[in-house]
């Protein structure tokens, strides 16, 4: 694909830039320049950091004086990445102790290269590793959510999209606001009354608003939202800056969530989660990283057995053909799983995959993407054969060794084998009890969380009731191979990479349990074989094939879900006429909110055959959650994996019961 194919309307815009003879970049269509001509990283310290308190804030945590261990920070405007270089500098030097976060929220609408900010932020040597850092990391140019960990218990939540309908889909409380947008009479649209009614909105009690304007009407807009705003001195040529500070106003607690989705930080400081596949594996690495202690609990043998035991699998996104809060949930996903492999030392190799269109609705939606791409150059091209579209080109796909990573994600993880569980139950509060079975012998584990990330078994574990689970059996063979890494798929993959190929693989109906190995199964995949790499077929058939089968738990809606269960008989005995009936939902208050979930547990599954591409975002989405962090995709996209939403629709189907 040519770089003239992305004036689109799904990827955001590039910046045009000019670079001044002093080397500050310009914007040409706002006609404002990235930074202070006269010592951009001073101002952001002056502007942001003092004006925003951060240090003092901070210390707040160390000594106690703050309820919150976790300190969040929105920003309007990414520009070059020198608030966010800067500010790790300052975190860095001022954290307040090892378990201490630091959560950054940036809304940008048109991306800069890594090569232009790379060379804009040059002239600090002061930042080189902060710099490079980010450098490093920088994010793809796609409509949606990424997130960056940028070490020392910083991360960096990266919004592209039109300012106001960024905000209105994002879901988080800030303790302090960068607005470090192009002037006010240039780019009116981030300073608009809008625009400032969502900065309140987000904003937590005490929350401090830094910026460099004082321009009328965003004083005024910033009022109305119910900031207490005042002057202070300037940086630099500008006289007078803008402080603004939201006060500390008790509101009452109504809820109206029947997905469940803005239910009371957990905060745990120790963690259970059953299961020990991909998805187990990522969550309670996530969990780790947080400083929970963390415990696995998993009714197999030992890491090389399930479906996260095959000997390769393939991250590969699934794109859709229009702008939808679906599709940017697949390309969060997608993008937060190519981000996380590459971070890991072992077990991930990066792979071009050749997606041929497999059916007539197949070559139209690959045609709308070509019209239309989500994804750039450098992460998606064309299939042509003389001019005629053959499918997708995924530039930035990875083949991966599901034991390898799992291995690595739980090396300092106590994982207990060969572990049945048999119930899960309320301790005090929301702390959870499990009670299982091994080696004949009843064991009990207690903990602050639970997080059940068994497969199949969730449904049971979970209440037996809400969470449709259907099996997919499947087979798949695998050999050595010597060639080149490479992934191709058309209904079926074939994967090659470190040594090894894999190809299939089937689809049947499944009870739950693994299929037994099968001809027939053999013989599918033989035939895929021989469509997507007729070349290597012969060679392949010298050497030794094996089956793997194993069982893959999906949902009715092919999504996944992560996040809270409902408490079944509270939440029918609440929503369950109005959703019958279609009348509008009760609103309840905080504390009968509390009894319409299951406190002290989540749920994360129903991956599918894309265990590997959805597991370390779901993972993301419910240790946010379970600390009040923000989320890694838009609001509406996390909408669709609300466990809840299973529930929900079944009330909706029940018919009232009569007298």
């Amino acid at each position: 694909m040519s770089e003239n194919m992305f004036k689109s309307k799904r990827l955001p815009p590039r910046p045009e830039l000019y670079w001044q003879e002093d080397g500050v970049p310009r914007d040409q269509i706002n006609d404002d320049v990235y930074f202070s001509v006269s010592n951009g990283l001073e101002e952001t310290r002056e502007v942001f950091f003092r004006g925003c308190g951060l240090v003092d804030r901070w210390q707040a945590m160390r000594a106690g004086i703050s309820a919150s261990n976790t300190f969040t920070i929105g920003e309007l405007g990414f520009g070059t990445g020198l608030n966010i270089a800067a500010l790790r500098q300052l975190w860095r030097e001022h954290r307040p102790n090892p378990q201490a976060r630091l959560e950054v929220i940036s809304f940008e609408g048109r991306l800069m290269r890594v090569e232009d900010a790379k060379t804009a932020l040059s002239v600090w040597p002061e930042l080189a590793s902060d710099v490079q850092t980010l450098l490093s990391l920088w994010p793809v140019r796609a409509k949606g959510v990424q997130r960056l960990c940028l070490d020392f218990g910083m991360s960096l939540l990266i919004v592209q999209d039109e300012i106001e309908p960024a905000l209105k889909n994002t879901a988080f409380k800030a303790d302090a606001w960068f607005l470090d947008g192009f002037s006010p009479a240039k780019n009116p649209e981030m300073w608009s009354s809008e625009v400032m009614a969502q900065i309140a909105l987000h904003s937590a009690p005490e929350c401090v608003v830094g910026t460099y304007t004082v321009a009328g009407h965003v004083r005024r807009a910033l009022a109305a939202g119910g900031f207490e705003v005042s002057k202070q001195p300037g940086f630099g040529t500008k006289r007078e800056r803008m402080q603004a500070i939201y006060p500390t106003l008790p509101k009452p607690e109504i809820y109206c969530d029947p997905l469940l989705l803005n239910t009371e930080r957990a905060c745990p400081a120790s963690v259970i989660v059953i299961g020990a596949g991909i998805m187990g594996a990522c969550m309670a690495q996530a969990f780790h990283e947080r400083g929970c202690d963390v415990t696995v609990l998993d009714k197999g043998e030992g890491i090389e057995e399930g479906a996260s035991a095959n000997p390769l699998g393939l991250v590969a996104p699934r794109l859709d053909g229009a702008d939808t809060p679906q599709a940017r949930l697949l390309i969060d996903a997608y993008l937060a799983a190519i981000a996380f492999y590459k971070t890991q030392n072992i077990g991930a190799w990066p792979v071009d995959t050749a997606h041929f269109s497999s059916s007539n609705e197949e070559i139209g939606r690959h045609a709308k993407i070509k019209d239309d791409p989500p994804l750039d150059t450098d992460l998606l091209g064309v299939l042509e054969d003389e001019g005629r579209q053959m499918g997708l080109n995924y530039l930035s796909s990875m083949a991966v060794s599901p034991v390898d990573v799992r291995s690595q994600l739980l090396k300092d993880i106590n994982v207990v084998w060969n572990t049945k569980i048999t119930s899960i139950g309320a301790v005090d509060g929301a702390q959870r009890c499990v009670t299982a079975i091994r080696d004949g012998q009843v064991f009990e584990y207690e903990a602050d969380l639970v997080v059940i990330a068994a497969g199949m078994g969730i449904a049971d574990l979970a209440g037996g009731e809400g969470l449709p689970l259907r099996g997919r059996g499947g087979q798949l063979e695998y050999a050595q191979y010597d060639g080149p890494d490479f992934a191709r798929s058309k209904g079926h993959y074939v994967v090659g990479a470190n040594g090894k190929i894999v190809f299939g693989a089937t689809y049947q109906d499944s009870d739950g349990k693994a299929p037994e190995a099968s001809d027939a199964a053999r013989a599918e995949n033989m035939l895929a074989l021989d469509v997507l790499a007729p070349e290597l077929k012969e060679k392949i058939l010298s050497g030794k094939v094996q089956s793997a089968t194993a069982v893959r738990a999906a949902t009715p809606d092919q999504l996944p879900f992560a996040g809270r269960l409902p408490e079944f008989a509270a939440y029918r005995a609440h929503y369950g006429e109005d959703l019958r009936t279609g009348r509008a939902l009760k609103p309840i208050d905080g504390q009968g909110f509390k009894a319409l979930y299951q406190r002290g547990m989540y749920a994360a599954g129903g991956l599918g055959s894309r265990g590997l591409t959805w597991a370390p975002f779901l993972a993301q989405i419910i240790v946010a959650d379970a600390f009040g962090g923000p989320v890694p995709t838009g609001a509406d996209s996390r909408e669709l994996i609300a466990p809840a939403r299973f529930f929900m629709r079944q009330l909706k189907r029940e018919k009232p019961k009569k007298d």
